[in-house]
C-alpha cells in the first residue's frame, strides 16, 4: 500500500496523495487509519509536515474519519493523537479549534469512556491544543473538556498514560487562566492530581505533569489550603 511504503520510507513529499486518499476512500475505515498513522508520524517526525499536512487539508479528513467511524476506537484514539502531533504548531491549533477539532475530541471522549487509548490520546490532544493558546483554553473548558479529563482520570486511575496526559492537560488549561484555574480546583481537580502523584510514585511523567499542574494552582490561597490539606 503507497500510504504504508510511504510512512516507512518516510516520505514526507506523499502528504498530499495520502490526504487525497483519504478523500477517496472515505468509506475504507482499514485505509482511513493506516493513513491518520501515517500523518500522525510524519508530524511528530518533521516540524514542516505538520503544515503541509494542515494546508493539504489533512485536518478536514482526519475530522471527517471521526465522525464516520464514530464507533470504532482505534480510529478515533489514533485520531486524537495526530491531532496531538499537528497541534504542536501554533497556526494549527487555532486550525483545528476552528474546524471542529475540540468538539471532535470530546465527542471521542463521550462516546469510549472505557476506552484507555481514546481517553489518553483526547487529555493529550486537549493538552497541546490549550498550550499557549488562550482561546483555545476558553473554548476547551466551555464545552466540558475539564470534566471530560476529570472523568478520564477517575476511571482510568491505574493508567499511567491516562494520569500522565490529565494531569499535562490540566496542567496547560490552567496556565495563566484564573477562571479556568477555579473552575478546575472546584470541579476537583486538584484531588484528581495528588490522586494521581500518589498512585504512579515511579512515574517520571505522572510526577512531572502533576507538579507543574500545582504550581498553577498554587499561586491562589484557597488553593494552597486544598494542596496542604488533601
Amino acid at each position: 500500500m503507497m500510504i504504508t511504503d510511504a510512512r516507512g520510507k518516510k516520505a514526507y513529499d506523499k502528504i498530499p496523495d495520502i490526504v487525497r486518499a483519504m478523500e477517496t476512500y472515505q468509506r475504507n475505515h482499514d485505509l482511513l487509519l493506516e493513513a491518520v498513522r501515517t500523518l500522525g508520524t510524519f508530524a511528530d517526525e518533521d516540524v514542516k509536515s505538520r503544515t503541509v499536512i494542515s494546508k493539504a487539508d489533512g485536518v478536514r479528513w482526519i475530522l471527517s474519519g471521526m465522525r464516520t467511524y464514530a464507533r470504532s476506537d482505534t480510529l478515533l484514539a489514533q485520531s486524537c493523537l495526530t491531532l496531538m502531533y499537528l497541534a504542536r504548531d501554533a497556526e494549527n491549533k487555532k486550525r483545528i479549534a476552528k474546524e471542529g477539532g475540540i468538539a471532535a475530541v470530546l465527542r471521542a471522549m463521550e462516546s469510549h469512556k472505557t476506552s484507555e487509548g481514546v481517553q489518553e490520546q483526547g487529555c493529550g490532544a486537549l493538552s497541546y491544543l490549550a498550550n499557549d493558546n488562550v482561546e483555545n483554553q476558553k473554548r476547551i473548558a466551555k464545552e466540558g473538556g475539564i470534566a471530560a479529563i476529570l472523568r478520564a482520570m477517575e476511571s482510568h486511575k491505574m493508567s499511567e498514560g491516562v494520569q500522565e496526559k490529565g494531569c499535562w492537560a490540566l496542567k496547560n488549561l490552567s496556565c495563566r487562566s484564573e477562571e479556568n484555574e477555579k473552575r478546575i480546583a472546584k470541579e476537583g481537580g486538584i484531588a484528581a492530581i495528588l490522586r494521581a502523584m500518589e498512585s504512579h510514585k515511579t512515574s517520571e511523567g505522572v510526577q512531572k505533569q502533576g507538579c507543574g499542574a500545582l504550581v498553577n494552582f498554587a499561586g491562589e490561597a484557597e488553593n494552597k489550603k486544598r494542596i496542604t490539606n488533601e
